[in-house]
């Protein structure tokens, strides 16, 4: 069985994820990455728990804050990071290509994502996770 982890990295404080095994979307969710505490092992311990095949995460060329930026680089270099010791794939999975997967366009908002998951799957979440599931989508 093939499991995949698809990941929207925190940038203000709740990543959202979702995983797809043999390319069904089984679960997905939030979690949240405090300042205030160990945000990086909390992040460490998720992947652990949700142990997978292959990663995808969204892929972010630009960021307008330097506080979103640092929160971003620090998410994927531990996601790339426990790819690595476990000998997976992580895949960086551009913004407009992960909202086309899921919408149909990468131009999307985040309200068009919401509504998406709601059509295609009945499942009524927050952007982040309408991300995650995007990005996963277009990973599989």
């Amino acid at each position: 069985m093939s499991k995949l982890l698809a990941i929207d990295p925190a940038v203000r404080g709740a990543l959202g994820w979702a995983t797809f095994w043999n390319a069904e979307l089984r679960d997905c969710g939030t979690i949240r990455i405090s300042a205030t505490t160990n945000k990086w092992s909390h992040l460490w311990e998720f992947l652990d728990e949700h142990s997978s095949d292959k990663i995808a995460y969204e892929l972010v060329m630009r960021h307008t804050g330097v506080i979103a930026a640092q929160l971003y680089g620090g998410c994927v270099a531990v996601i790339q990071l426990w790819a690595q010791q476990h000998n997976i794939a992580a895949l960086g999975i551009g913004v407009q290509t992960g909202k086309k997967a899921l919408t149909g366009t990468g131009g999307a908002s985040k309200d068009d994502s919401v509504r998406a998951a709601l059509r295609r799957f009945d499942l009524h979440v927050t952007h982040d996770v309408a991300d995650a599931i995007g990005i996963g989508l277009a990973a599989l």
